[in-house]
């Protein structure tokens, strides 16, 4: 057990917001090895969490909602024992208002997931060990919100220059 410390966690409050996010995590492993991970936030239920939500929820302890630690703890990796995390979000991206009041939940969460799919891809192309899988979604990606969803991620895990 370490020694009792205070951290200081800088916390905007936009990103409680609920809405239709990009977001990934920059990990650097207990031995060095560096992982990335890539998501979104609207789900099948029709709820669009928020990137604060959804990043307590990758690294808690239900198996239901903590993708993150299980994919982790498969490679023998402790969250607590990283060297670091860092969890970037963009957005909200699209509106977003619950389910059964918004008409457009699903066409907003396929463009948000073409996004998420694309970003993976990118991410992926610039050297980062990827922890999850390539998400599925088949909705063609929309090429100018793309453009501002590159510049958002290009210099943390595309490992561009930014423009």
């Amino acid at each position: 057990m370490t020694a009792p410390k205070t951290y200081r966690v800088d916390l905007p409050p936009e990103i409680m917001m609920r809405g239709f996010w990009l977001y990934a995590w920059k990990i650097i492993g207990p031995a060095g090895d560096r992982y990335c991970y890539v998501g979104m936030t609207g789900d099948v239920t029709g709820v669009a969490q928020s990137p604060y939500a959804r990043a307590g929820a990758h690294l808690g302890f239900n198996k239901n909602s903590n993708a993150l630690r299980r994919l982790l703890e498969k490679r023998k990796i402790q969250p607590e024992g990283c060297r670091a995390l860092e969890f970037l979000a963009y957005g909200p991206v699209l509106p977003y208002w619950h389910k059964q009041d918004h008409p457009d939940y699903e066409t907003n969460r396929k463009i948000i997931g073409a996004l998420e799919r694309k970003l993976w891809a990118a991410a992926k192309d610039a050297g980062n060990v990827m922890l999850n899988e390539q998400p599925r979604f088949a909705h063609e990606f929309d090429a100018p919100l793309w453009e501002t969803v590159r510049a958002a991620f290009a210099a943390s895990i595309l490992r561009e220059t930014p423009t």
